[in-house]
């Protein structure tokens, strides 16, 4: 009796302990979704820019200037298209992992792989951003003699300090020194389907292995 309600507890533990995990998966699920909507909105506007006419008659054409705009806008397309499918990829094959397992352990590596994932999904949205920006500065001293191109220029790259500003502002508010996760450290039955009678089909679920039982 009293192995049989030890059996019970731990087994009620593992299953709020995969509640917890549930919700940092949808956290993530979620950053992840907001990240490809915003490589998606990018991608867009940097696509756009590789479509601007570079070969206006009269005008003194600056090699390396058409060179690194090209390149600008190459890598902020390139960096969102990565970011795109960083995100779409997880957001197909992540639940999947997760769900299919028997217990903690699967779940517990999708989340590891989506914060690892995370990181350079980060530094691919700034990248796309800050080429998406560096573009745009080139194709206006492309595009306007020098006097507009430098009002232009200076709007921008204030526009670019504020949000800076913000961005670190925003960090130090809400992202913390350190990260706590929600696994069970010690957890007795790590795969909550192992704690089950596997003989019977019937019992499947239903019954406790008896070696699990007798390990506790």
């Amino acid at each position: 009796m009293i192995q049989a309600n030890k059996a019970n507890l731990v087994t009620d533990l593992s299953l709020r302990t995969l509640d917890i995990r549930q919700y940092e998966m949808d956290y993530w699920m979620g950053v992840f979704n907001k990240l490809g909507t915003i490589a998606s909105t990018l991608g867009g506007f940097a696509s756009t820019n590789m479509l601007i006419d570079t070969g206006f008659e009269g005008k003194r054409r600056n090699q390396l200037l058409l060179l690194s705009y090209i390149l600008a806008a190459g890598s902020a397309l390139g960096f969102n298209l990565v970011l795109f499918t960083i995100s779409t990829l997880v957001g197909i094959w992540a639940p999947g992992k997760a769900l299919r397992g028997e217990g903690h352990e699967s779940m517990e590596e999708a989340i590891r792989i989506m914060e690892d994932l995370f990181d350079r999904s980060l530094f691919f949205f700034l990248a796309g951003l800050l080429s998406y920006f560096l573009s745009s500065i080139l194709a206006v001293f492309w595009l306007f003699d020098s006097a507009g191109a430098f009002i232009i220029f200076a709007g921008l790259v204030g526009f670019l300090l504020v949000m800076g500003r913000q961005l670190v502002k925003i960090y130090q508010a809400f992202v913390p020194s350190s990260f706590r996760h929600g696994g069970l450290k010690g957890n007795p039955a790590p795969n909550i389907g192992q704690t089950m009678n596997p003989q019977d089909p019937r019992l499947r679920g239903q019954q406790f292995q008896a070696s699990f039982v007798e390990a506790l």
